[in-house]
């Protein structure tokens, strides 16, 4: 099985794709919650609760203990979307995020995905796999499951082109290998 973690940047005619690299918290909850995906609308799974975020540091590289972008540009996306989707081998998340035209401005230096992840510090014996899906942590939140910047070489940072829409896609995917 191959687990892979996709980025795509696209604004006006530029367009990068880049693979992720997993920080610590979000390797250590990601097999749980990929195998409890069921819907969009899942509260136990990575369908909620998600954000992508743009920061504009282009210096820092990316760390195992990262929780955060290191220069966050606040602009909340305009418009959200997820994508769940299997086929015979593959077994994917996609995560969208745009930000209109005019409502983000800055350098794009870095990127990250912050998802639904349980809290690996918190765990209870109460841990179920099979439904009703006890994920046997006691809390859960949003936090850092990945990050791509320039610093580590994974993308050129740009200005970002105000008259063009900004959008950035994620893509989680369990590949079925033999």
């Amino acid at each position: 099985m191959k687990v892979e973690g996709l980025f795509t940047v696209k604004n006006g005619n530029k367009k990068q794709s880049i693979k992720n690299k997993f920080v610590e918290s979000g390797t250590e909850a990601l097999i749980l919650p990929m195998l409890i995906i069921r819907s969009t609308a899942n509260e136990n799974g990575y369908g909620n609760n998600y954000n992508i975020e743009i920061g504009s540091d282009t210096t820092t590289a990316t760390e195992r203990e990262m929780v955060s972008l290191v220069n966050s540009i606040s602009n909340n996306p305009d418009n959200t979307s997820i994508d769940v989707v299997q086929n015979d081998d593959e077994y994917y998340v996609k995560y969208t995020a745009t930000w209109d035209s005019g409502s983000v401005s800055g350098t794009l230096g870095e990127v990250g995905i912050n998802l639904y992840i349980p809290d690996h510090t918190n765990v209870n014996s109460d841990y179920n796999p099979q439904p009703p899906y006890k994920i046997g942590w006691i809390d859960s939140f949003v936090q850092l499951l990945s990050r791509i910047c320039e610093a580590d070489g994974d993308f050129t940072s740009f200005t970002i082109d105000e008259t063009s829409p900004l959008v950035i896609e994620y893509k989680l995917s369990l590949t079925y290998q033999v």
